[in-house]
């Protein structure tokens, strides 16, 4: 009978799948620290990169689920007037600013003054979100911005959803720069953590193995002793050969791989 395979090599992939899927992200703290930046239990939300050079606002337009006639453009980080030329229908000093058609004119609403901003917990999602307060018509209004992390968006707003029984506004954003930076710690270094870490699984898993159920001793113990005792032993004669070459390009004597 062929000899047992020990099943390490499995729970070697089980470990690392299980490390490089992108993991569900949820937060536990959301404290503001300025106008774009916020802290939390996983590190600090840094949204001053999305801002871009020029004239804001950063997203511009965006549609309301339910009513079309309603658009809506928002800037993080800074305040900016909309419309400022007419003196009263303006949107001035905001971050979100509402744009309603009503019977063909063009009205501003400030939904979301920028001096207001806040940021919060969304117990619901586990996000941060960020908040304002404004007005609409003669109604207080509060817009909530929720921050999804997403690796692979620049920057990406929902269409925003009005509730007209109390006037929250939503929307999410999903941008990389909604993802909490972790200062304590480079990608080199979670890396080296990652792999050393499986590494360690990979050793004692397999000597725990062998060693309950084949009762292996001394060098034994180590899991696919064979495979490395081979792939180190080419590697050494692959090193000579090589130094063998570089010297024989130098004008030293070259034995050839023969020689090994």
């Amino acid at each position: 009978m062929a000899e047992e395979k020990v099943p390490v090599l499995a729970v070697l992939v089980c470990t690392l799948l299980s490390t490089f899927l992108p993991p569900v992200l949820s937060l536990s703290k959301c404290s503001m620290i300025d106008a774009c930046k916020a802290s939390t239990d996983k590190g600090n939300i840094n949204l001053w990169p999305l801002i871009e050079t020029g004239k804001p606002p950063r997203f511009s337009n965006i549609k309301e689920e339910k009513n079309k006639d309603n658009t809506y453009s928002w800037n993080p980080c800074n305040p900016w007037t909309e419309n400022a030329s007419s003196g009263t229908n303006e949107c001035k000093d905001v971050a979100v600013c509402l744009l309603h058609v009503n019977s063909g004119e063009t009205l501003y609403y400030g939904v979301g003054k920028a001096n207001t901003t806040r940021f919060q917990l969304d117990g619901g999602t586990g996000d941060c979100s960020i908040t304002y307060t404004g007005h609409f018509i003669s109604l207080a209004t509060q817009v909530q911005i929720n921050l999804n992390c997403n690796e692979d968006e620049e920057g990406r707003i929902d269409e925003f959803i009005h509730s007209q029984d109390s006037e929250i506004i939503k929307a999410t954003l999903h941008s990389k720069y909604a993802c909490p930076l972790n200062k304590n710690l480079s990608t080199g270094s979670v890396l080296l953590i990652i792999f050393f870490s499986v590494l360690v699984i990979y050793l004692l898993g397999g000597m725990l193995f062998l060693k309950v159920t084949r009762g292996a001793r001394g060098k034994e113990l180590l899991p696919n002793y064979p495979f490395w005792s081979d792939l180190f032993m080419l590697m050494q004669e692959g090193c000579v050969f090589t130094v063998d070459k570089v010297k024989g390009l130098c004008g030293g004597r070259s034995t050839g791989y023969q020689s090994i």
